[in-house]
């Protein structure tokens, strides 16, 4: 009897360990942690201290903490701060910079505190000392836009420079800022504990990390006028992509025969002579790579292995490349299209070499019904690696080309082999059309884009007007809007140290979701 007693006792404990766990219901906590002391206290004036603790109310963790902390004025050597990866009550700073005397220290922290429970998170949490005798209480807002795309310019760093007797225009370039911000996940910025005084604003997307302006991979916005502090003033800065000056960069060998001239800034160059070691010129066709970023040259055969490039711009410049033994690249041809041409598309054949000669009687088009159509073929000399072919096309078509071979013959004198495709077309009632009134007294460059940011096509207008785009496939679209200024039909970007502002862009929120056989109406007005 008393061993089935025992055994009964065993198993009750055994069972009521199984059910040991978190318990059901009751509220989510869903409250930020909470700041229970600091030492030194928050907001001390005559700082000294080198370490820095913050304790709280519960356990807590830095979440993304190189995103989202920014220390104002920066410091040159980064402080230590824990935790790092592991949860604790308390945050500890150690400074390794020596301080600035009379000088308020900000250190946000943004959204990177969040508890280590429920991830709640402690918003724009911040901790303020002052190496002098007050805390600097003033403070400059605005927000930032994105002139690149109408995606929101998050984490951007936004920047002020005092106009003291050091400043000049390189210094963005060559110091950082004496206060900082940051959009995090928004548009808008807020500078705060700034002194009195003058100062340069601008916003930075600083892909280096370092705090300086860099035209190479920076997009920036600046204010061109001064700021005086105290300001009740809000501000916009426009971020844009300077154009580098024009430089080519080290020539590369893409394949046998084929040189790539990859530069920076906007191709104000032409490529006058290819010649080898022997001062012995070479044959040679160029041609605009579609990322307008570099120059594909293709040359005859050199017995020599050194070629040479001389490009003129406001002075000659020769570009030497010593030749490596590399495969050619075979001529080949296809069709930029296959299954549906759209009544907005041009068909087109690429050929990966360039074609400098055709023989229309070798091509041959036919619709559905067997009907010989007549085509002609059209090869541009900017654009040689393209073929255009030309034709009157009808709605719910079949058209069949067939290309013999030797109708191509490419720079290298070879001929094309056999090519046949299709593509269809459909009914006219399969597509929609948007049309866009526009009131302005400005010059505006109009783009109707994808979704996704496609450019379908762009218009120009010069007064208020409508702007109909027609035989549209159904998708979603929406609109681009650039002021042009100078009337050029192109947007131009800003530059720093000329003080230029780019042209203004627009994106109206005019998000259209365009179905087969409709007509949307829509409009912009340019103030």
């Amino acid at each position: 009897m008393r061993s089935l007693i025992i055994f009964c006792i065993i198993g009750l404990f055994i069972i009521s360990c199984a059910r040991v766990g978190t318990p059901s219901g009751g509220a989510k906590d869903e409250l930020p942690p909470v700041i229970v002391s600091a030492q030194p206290d928050f907001e001390s004036t005559h700082f000294k201290s080198r370490k820095i603790k913050i304790h709280f109310d519960e356990y807590i963790k830095l979440k993304d903490l190189n995103k989202h902390l920014i220390i104002s004025p920066p410091q040159k050597h980064k402080p230590d701060i824990t935790p790092l990866g592991i949860a604790s009550k308390t945050i500890v700073i150690k400074l390794k910079d020596t301080l600035q005397p009379n000088t308020t220290y900000t250190f946000n922290f943004g959204n990177a505190v969040v508890d280590n429970a429920e991830g709640n998170i402690l918003q724009q949490f911040r901790y303020v000392f002052s190496t002098g005798d007050y805390v600097d209480s003033l403070s400059i807002n605005g927000d930032v836009v994105n002139l690149m795309s109408d995606e929101l310019p998050k984490n951007t760093l936004v920047m002020l420079y005092s106009l003291d007797s050091t400043y000049n225009d390189s210094t963005v370039y060559l110091q950082k800022p004496d206060y900082i911000g940051n959009t995090l996940d928004n548009t808008i910025f807020s500078i705060n504990n700034i002194k009195q005084g003058r100062y340069k604003l601008l916003a930075l997307k600083d892909a280096n990390n370092n705090m300086v302006y860099d035209p190479r991979s920076d997009e920036i916005g600046f204010l061109t006028d001064t700021i005086f502090t105290p300001t009740d003033s809000t501000y916009r800065l426009s971020l844009f992509k300077e154009q580098l000056p024009f430089r080519v960069k080290r020539l590369s060998e893409h394949s046998k025969n084929r040189l790539w001239v990859p530069y920076e800034g906007d191709w104000s160059g032409t490529i006058t002579r290819v010649y080898d070691s022997d001062n012995k010129d070479i044959p040679f066709v160029s041609y605009h790579s579609q990322s307008y970023d570099s120059i594909d040259v293709w040359y005859k055969d050199v017995s020599k292995d050194s070629l040479f490039v001389q490009i003129q711009t406001e002075k000659d410049s020769v570009f030497g490349m010593r030749l490596r033994k590399k495969s050619q690249d075979s001529l080949t041809i296809k069709s930029a299209i296959s299954g549906t041409l759209h009544p907005n598309d041009s068909l087109f054949l690429k050929s990966n070499t360039p074609i400098i000669g055709v023989n229309p009687d070798l091509i041959q088009m036919m619709d559905k019904d067997s009907v010989t159509v007549s085509c002609n073929t059209i090869v541009d000399n900017n654009q040689p690696l393209k073929v255009l072919l030309d034709f009157e096309r009808e709605p719910e078509n079949n058209y069949h080309v067939s290309i013999l071979p030797g109708a191509f013959q490419d720079f290298f004198d070879r001929t094309n082999d056999s090519i046949r495709f299709s593509v269809k077309t459909k009914k006219t009632t399969n597509y929609g059309e948007i049309i866009l009134t526009v009131n302005t007294e400005k010059p505006v460059i109009v783009e109707l884009l994808t979704d996704d940011n496609k450019l379908i096509t762009t218009r120009k207008i010069n007064q208020t007007g409508d702007l109909k785009f027609s035989q549209l496939i159904p998708d979603k679209y929406k609109f681009k809007v650039i002021i042009d200024s100078n009337n050029n039909g192109r947007w131009d970007t800003g530059n720093y140290l000329e003080h230029r502002q780019p042209e203004t862009v627009i994106y109206p929120g005019i998000n259209i979701n365009l179905r087969a056989n409709w007509t949307t109406n829509e409009s912009i007005n340019i103030d």
